[in-house]
């Protein structure tokens, strides 16, 4: 019965390849490598998850040529190491290789990573709701909250409806009459006149 082990694309999808017990000797051309030369195993978790043990080898190569990263991001201590091309998870037990699948290398990063927030259930699990902390908002029909920036499409903008109506003139007030002003003078003193001097 053939041995499974995770391979993980350059681009960060996974998927799973046949190998066999001396997995070490020819795992690197299971990642497209034409040779050993700097394919080693990088890190090693061991860990008991949803009881089972797993010892789960990350191999790779941690040199390589610019635009061949690998853009999967791996848990501490291993997320700030820069890994090229493809690489490969092995689950063993006593140095045995043993099935690894997709989807157990998803859940099992997902737990090394502290796991991912479910933003649905992050509510009912907390018994908290929208309607707790804020007031009950009216929302489109399309299900967005009415805020003045999202609105619905048959929802006339009330802006739009004003510049259509006609304008309507105000009636102005009577002007003053200036007929009644008096006039204004102004008083000049001596100040412009010259001062004999002694």
């Amino acid at each position: 019965m053939p041995i499974t082990a995770v391979i993980i694309s350059k681009n960060g999808s996974t998927s799973t390849a046949n190998i066999t017990e001396n997995f070490a000797e020819d795992l690197y051309k299971k990642c497209g490598f034409k040779t050993s030369n700097g394919f080693r195993c990088v890190h090693t978790w061991s860990l008991t998850f949803n009881n089972i043990v797993y010892e789960l080898r990350v191999y790779g190569k941690t040199t390589g040529r610019a635009g061949s990263e690998n853009t999967y991001e791996f848990p501490p201590p291993i997320d700030k190491t820069l890994f090229f091309s493809k690489c490969a998870v092995v689950n063993t037990v006593d140095n045995k290789p043993v099935n690894l699948s997709a989807k157990e290398f998803e859940d099992i990063m997902e737990f090394l990573h502290g796991g991912f927030e479910d933003i649905d259930d992050s509510d009912t699990a907390t018994g908290s709701t929208d309607e707790d902390t804020d007031d009950v908002k009216s929302l489109t029909k399309d299900g967005y909250e009415k805020d003045g920036f999202v609105v619905d499409d048959d929802e006339v903008d009330e802006e739009e409806e004003e510049k259509k109506k006609p304008k309507q003139k105000k009636a102005k007030a009577p002007a003053k009459s200036k007929k009644n002003a008096e006039p204004v003078y102004y008083e000049y003193g001596d100040e412009l006149c010259e001062e004999d001097y002694v």
